[in-house]
């Protein structure tokens, strides 16, 4: 296990030294300077925001391919401060919708060949999507990547605008249901933004994504408990931050089968009557879509067919090509890993600072190395 450490240490450094080369750069700079390179910006925004998808940015080998995931996964993170960052629903209403036109403005010029949009000069974020999509390594896929995906991130749009408007007006935990529907509209869907920037189109690897999308966004939800708590300090505070309501992202039904009393969360924390066997039963139910994800990957390459000789499975294996896209499922391994070994309280103090450690860098590692399929 030493030897195991100490080659994700050692990863994790190198992530570490290329990070800070990529910091260099603020982030205020980037915004500010409209011709600037928007590639340390990206870097920078998922450091800070998503840990994960800036570690899976390594998994693409090819560079177009790494800045459409970047521009990808920085779309979304753009998207999911926008609730801290507004003080009424008014203001996140608007910057929704100047998102949502920047989008459809910026697909526009593509179509008619037309330099960035005027509103996405001085954003890094559609700068890159904007470079991404006429980026002919990424146009001459059988599929044209990405050129089709719009109504991918405009679905993304419209599903943070409505987790904000429905946050405000319910004051009740969501039913198992509604977390589901809403991971199935925001993972899932960035996971088939990047089959498309892959060139893939294929319903069975639609099906292993949206398995995976689930866990993610099952894992996400436990992980962010503290944080809608209140019971997490942040690094930055802002009015936004402090007036926001306190949530409970656990399903209903578990709360309810263990008597959860939500006040007691926010007073008591982890000792709160039930809270751990709720958050038990929803790690499950995370790590359930994982191993259907994996039952998903084995029926598409035909791995269950009893009538295939070795020989034929063989050549059906995943194609490396798919392994930056299964790689995906990783962060939520590892984090029910960790949830399990501190027997389920989300408000441990070493989920809250490091959910998941050297341990991420060291599960993408192996994956890079042994093929995803194998490692997930």
């Amino acid at each position: 296990m030493t030897g195991r450490r100490t080659s994700a240490e050692l990863a994790l450094k190198s992530l570490s030294r290329s990070s800070s080369r990529h910091a260099s750069t603020s982030a205020a700079a980037a915004a500010a300077a409209p011709g600037a390179e928007p590639t340390p910006y990206l870097h920078n925004l998922l450091q800070r925001t998503d840990r994960p998808s800036y570690l899976l940015s390594h998994s693409f080998s090819q560079p177009p391919h790494r800045l459409a995931y970047l521009a990808i996964r920085s779309f979304n993170a753009e998207l999911a401060t926008i609730p801290e960052s507004v003080s009424n629903d008014l203001l996140g209403k608007i910057r929704f919708g100047w998102w949502r036109d920047s989008i459809r403005a910026l697909y526009a010029s593509i179509e008619h060949g037309q330099a960035v949009p005027v509103s996405a000069r001085g954003q890094p974020v559609l700068q890159a999507l904007h470079a991404v999509l006429c980026d002919p390594a990424l146009r001459e896929t059988p599929t044209q990547g990405l050129l089709h995906s719009e109504h991918h991130f405009q679905a993304l749009i419209s599903a943070r605008e409505d987790d904000l408007l429905s946050a405000s007006s319910s004051h009740t935990p969501p039913t198992l249901e509604q977390m589901e529907r809403y991971a199935e509209r925001t993972a899932s869907r960035l996971a088939y933004l990047e089959l498309d920037l892959l060139g893939i189109r294929d319903p069975a690897m639609d099906e292993v994504c949206s398995h995976i999308g689930k866990a993610r966004g099952l894992t996400t939800a436990l992980a962010s408990i503290p944080f809608h708590a209140h019971m997490m300090i942040p690094t930055t505070t802002t009015p936004a931050l402090t007036s926001r309501a306190r949530r409970l992202i656990l399903p209903q039904e578990y709360l309810l089968a263990h008597r959860v009393v939500e006040e007691e969360v926010y007073r008591k924390g982890s000792h709160a009557e039930g809270l751990k066997d709720a958050v038990f039963d929803t790690a499950t139910r995370a790590n359930d879509y994982l191993i259907s994800a994996r039952s998903a990957l084995r029926r598409a390459f035909g791995h269950d067919s009893s009538t295939q000789t070795t020989t034929a499975r063989k050549r059906r294996k995943p194609p490396k090509l798919l392994d930056p896209v299964l790689m995906g499922a990783i962060p939520a391994k590892v984090f029910l890993e960790a949830l399990e070994r501190v027997q389920f309280d989300p408000f441990h103090p070493t989920l809250i600072q490091e959910p998941t450690g050297w341990r991420l860098t060291w599960a993408l590692w192996k994956a890079s190395w042994r093929g995803a399929a194998k490692t997930f």
